[in-house]
Order: structure tokens, then C-alpha cells, then sequence
């Protein structure tokens, strides 16, 4: 007796067991010698600074872009396996930057503070060197 456990698919794969096959197919809904039907859908994506526009003939269209927390659209957008999904017609996506002014805070108040613990390493190395 062989225990496969989680890896029943790598065994599926690695033995070529047709019956293994089977119990995976049978478990995942699905054949797993069947590649899913693709189709290449053209799309027009102009980008501006802080927004871009998609343009889509089709609808629940995978654009291939990987799709991030800061975008914001009033048209319907998707995430799905971590890309961006849109529907047919024009897809106008804002950036927002939602933490922008604290990092810029953040980012200050640390160059300010590498600035004075500077200026007093330099005035302790100075009072060494006398």
C-alpha cells in the first residue's frame, strides 16, 4: 500500500496511472488532458499619469495586466488569479494612492532625522580628531 495523499495529481502526471487519472478528473470536475478554449481578443489601452483607459469589444476579458488594490474604475472591473479582467466597451481606471501623503510624511520626517543624527556623528568624530 502506497500513500499519495496531496500529491495524487504529481503522481497522476509522474506514473501515467489511468486510474489515478480518473479519481482526479472525477474530483476536479474536469479533464485534465483538455486544454481550456482560448481566444486572443484585441485591445486598445492608452495610459496617462495617473489613469488608463481599456478599450474592449468583449466581454469578461482577461487584459493580462496585473491588477492592483489602487485601482478604481465606475466601470466593472475583475480580479482573477491576481490579473485584470474588464467587459466589453471603455473601461476608464483611476490610480489612487491611498497612503500617499503619510509616506511622503514618513519619508521627510526620516530624511530629516538622518540629516541631524549626521550633523551630531560628524560633530562627535570632530571633537575626537582635536
Amino acid at each position: 500500500v502506497t500513500f499519495i495523499g496531496i500529491n495524487l495529481p504529481y503522481h497522476v502526471f509522474t506514473a501515467h496511472d489511468k486510474n489515478a487519472m480518473y479519481i482526479v478528473q472525477k474530483e476536479f470536475g474536469t479533464y485534465l488532458n483538455v486544454l481550456p478554449q482560448r481566444k486572443l481578443v484585441p485591445l486598445t489601452i492608452k495610459t496617462d499619469k495617473n489613469s488608463m483607459m481599456i478599450n474592449c469589444p468583449e466581454d469578461n476579458v482577461c487584459t493580462t495586466l496585473a491588477y492592483h488594490d489602487i485601482f478604481r474604475s465606475n466601470q466593472s472591473i475583475t480580479k482573477k488569479n491576481n490579473l485584470l479582467y474588464v467587459n466589453r466597451g471603455c473601461t476608464y481606471i483611476e490610480f489612487e494612492y491611498p497612503y500617499l501623503l503619510a509616506g511622503v510624511i514618513i519619508s521627510m520626517l526620516g530624511i530629516a532625522g538622518y540629516a541631524v543624527l549626521s550633523v551630531f556623528v560628524s560633530k562627535g568624530i570632530t571633537k575626537e580628531n582635536d
